[in-house]
């Protein structure tokens, strides 16, 4: 039960991966560890700093059937499913300076991001049968590109906008 790491001594400042610890667990209402999925050592060697497991912003997302996280530092997308099913998909090739900043998962399972990269920001959808991301807007043409994705209710994504609000585009 609890934080799965430790201090390593003669190891860089920090703590360092338990390989056999999960990224994603699941507790029941009394917190108790009831699941586990994606164990650390599956996605980064075991003497790295736990803090660089993500090496970037890391985004989580869930709905009603489903958890997603994007491994910062553009490494991968994981989804794991109601029934513990674990699907991992690439993810989206970043340049030096850019950084995934947000993560939707709506109802119907249609997976966004943004990425930021220079002052601007760029939304992408998860096309999973080809295992890619394809862009998305979330302005009307010709008008001024909105934030980064913040997240979904039901099939609604929510974008950050103008004057530090929020607007919400039906993705059915």
């Amino acid at each position: 039960m609890g934080i799965e790491y430790e201090p390593v001594p003669g190891k860089m400042p920090g703590r360092v991966i338990r390989p056999r610890a999960n990224v994603i667990r699941h507790f029941d209402r009394e917190g108790n560890q009831i699941g586990g999925f994606i164990p650390q050592a599956s996605v980064a060697p075991p003497d790295l700093p736990r803090p660089a497991l993500n090496g970037g912003s890391t985004n989580l997302a869930a709905s009603g059937d489903r958890v997603g996280w994007y491994q910062g530092g553009g490494k991968q997308y994981f989804e794991v499913a109601a029934d513990g099913t674990v699907r991992s998909y690439p993810a989206l090739a970043l340049e030096s300076g850019e950084d995934i900043i947000g993560l939707a998962l709506t109802a119907s399972g249609r997976v966004f991001i943004s990425k930021l990269g220079g002052g601007r920001v760029q939304s992408y959808e998860l096309d999973r049968t080809h295992g890619t991301w394809q862009p998305v807007q979330f302005a009307a043409p010709g008008a001024t590109p909105l934030g980064p994705v913040i997240g979904a209710a039901g099939n609604a994504v929510a974008v950050g906008g103008a004057g530090r609000t929020v607007e919400l585009f039906s993705v059915n």
